[in-house]
């Protein structure tokens, strides 16, 4: 992509640009993971119980939603949700899902929200914990969003941090995000909507309803 950028420009040999023949791997690290839509990792997501609509989570068109599509919890004891943004720009960021409750639903809380930062080298598979972060919300937050009866941004209390990108024997290093709530405390779980999770370049100026 670069270097037919520098052709169309009529650039010459002695301007080619950083890691021109590493095109494939650029096009690969730069491609953009949506969640919820695209990609997404649920626990017992649109499996059916019996036939029919009998499902624990289920996939739902939404017009609200700038992915066109959302996950509905219907009931789920084992509450496992997760996602990995892919090579993630350097910089402090926001962690935010978008969250609807259902009014009147006493059945969500207890959930951890988790944060991992893991470190991974150019052509391999493992990869290196470097920060972690983890929350769980009060009982409050969850019946705070239900009485707004509307979509909102939960904004989690902390700033994710992940590093500048490197060079070590050739090899370029860049992190990885994994993003999840899970909860596996012995209730069952209900009417919970969920968008999506980004993660948003941190800007003091900006202002976050507030559930907590």
């Amino acid at each position: 992509m670069i270097a037919e950028e520098y052709a169309s420009r009529g650039s010459n040999s002695e301007e080619q640009p950083v890691n021109v023949i590493n095109k494939k791997l650029y096009k690969r690290l730069s491609r953009h993971i949506s969640f919820m839509a695209k990609e997404r990792r649920i626990a017992w997501l649109d499996v059916q119980e019996g036939g029919g609509g009998n499902h624990h989570w289920q996939t739902l068109e939404d017009l609200q939603s700038e992915f066109g599509k959302i996950v509905f919890l219907k009931h789920v004891w084992w509450f496992d949700v997760d996602s990995t943004l892919k090579a993630v720009l350097p910089g402090v960021y926001d962690v935010v899902w978008r969250l609807k409750v259902k009014p009147r639903n006493d059945n969500i809380h207890d959930l951890n929200f988790s944060a991992v930062v893991v470190e991974k080298i150019e052509d391999g598979n493992e990869e290196t914990t470097i920060y972690e972060y983890n929350h769980t919300p009060q009982h409050s937050m969850f019946s705070s969003i239900a009485r707004k009866k509307d979509w909102a941004e939960y904004r989690l209390p902390y700033n994710l941090v992940v590093p500048e990108r490197e060079v070590i024997g050739g090899k370029l290093i860049y992190y990885d995000v994994h993003l999840k709530i899970f909860g596996n405390s012995a209730f069952q779980k209900t009417g919970l909507w969920i968008d999506y999770v980004r993660l948003r370049e941190h800007d003091d100026s900006r202002v976050y309803e507030r559930f907590e």
